[in-house]
């Protein structure tokens, strides 16, 4: 199990440093298109035993879109009416 562990964290470190141009290239279009907010978007997550976690990921919505989420919500359904889904 300790040379799973090893290994795990061998690759993962060879994974980052062939990746870290591609990953700093990524955050700095997200700085420049999508201005005032971070980088990273944080979220809990439930991970093994229902221990949380941290999960890091590049952010790809606008700042404070799930405070916007139910004017869009709204907005779609008041503009579809008479679709109807099944």
């Amino acid at each position: 199990m300790i040379l799973k562990y090893i290994f795990d964290r061998i690759v993962a470190l060879i994974g980052l440093l062939v990746l870290w141009p591609v990953l700093l290239i990524v955050a700095i279009l997200i700085k420049v298109k999508m201005p005032g907010g971070p980088v990273f978007f944080v979220q809990k997550r439930v991970g093994e035993n229902g221990k949380l976690f941290d999960c890091h990921k590049f952010r790809t919505m606008r700042v404070n879109a799930n405070l916007n989420l139910n004017v869009n919500l709204n907005l779609n359904l008041n503009k579809n009416k008479g679709c109807y889904m099944h």
